[in-house]
């Protein structure tokens, strides 16, 4: 039997502020090229939210669709995914969120977009790296 393993690469490990407005800078969000052998990273990451005091998260300005993970590749910001399939996220000091989400292996910048009900909302996300 054939067993496939997984880990989270701790080391690599990148925060970013979770924030109300869409990226459309190149230098917003976190660099995450330092992932990258050989011009590629592993296609998936944990992705997960904490915050300083209790707060849902919601869709970004001009957003409808929940929390969003994008991408920047190519010159351009791409959307990755909404986070828990669109739904608000609750965080506080205790608790958290995260998620797997794939994310192919070839940003150079990843950033989250949402709405912060109250304090500050931190992402944290590190590649996933499977084998067999």
């Amino acid at each position: 039997m054939t067993r496939n393993l997984f880990a989270m690469l701790e080391n690599k490990l990148v925060e970013t502020a979770v924030t109300a407005a869409r990226p459309s800078a190149p230098g917003d969000g976190v660099d995450v090229t330092s992932w990258r052998t050989n011009g590629f990273s592993g296609a998936s990451a944990a992705v997960m939210l904490k915050g300083s005091a209790a707060a849902t998260v919601t869709s970004p300005t001009d957003g409808a669709q929940g929390v969003e993970l994008w991408g920047y590749v190519l010159g351009k910001w791409r959307l990755i995914v909404e986070l828990r399939d669109g739904r608000d996220i609750t965080v506080d000091a205790d608790r958290g969120y995260a998620q797997e989400a794939n994310v192919i292996g070839v940003f150079e910048r990843l950033a989250i977009a949402g709405t912060v009900s109250a304090g500050a909302v931190t992402g944290q996300i590190a590649p996933i790296e499977g084998w067999s």
